[in-house]
């Protein structure tokens, strides 16, 4: 989903609440609004964690890129 941020911070209650939520209770907050008009308030934490899993796409942003899982097999012969 394409969503654009507001720039406002504000205190409150992420409306997302994903496994990372750092604003279940209260917490600092900003304001995203969706393709179709609507205003969703979400944590720092939640915004990066939909943003990095594809589910929010801000324009004028790049996804970082995951990092590389090494497996390192060693040889006892």
């Amino acid at each position: 989903m394409k969503v654009e941020t507001t720039g406002r911070i504000f205190e409150g209650q992420c409306a997302v609440r994903t496994e990372v939520c750092r604003a279940r209770e209260i917490g600092a907050l900003t304001a995203v609004t969706t393709a179709e008009g609507e205003q969703i308030h979400v944590c720092g934490a939640c915004l990066q964690h939909l943003s990095e899993t594809s589910a929010w796409h801000i324009p004028g942003t790049r996804p970082r890129p995951r990092p590389r899982r090494v497996v390192e097999t060693r040889s006892i012969w």
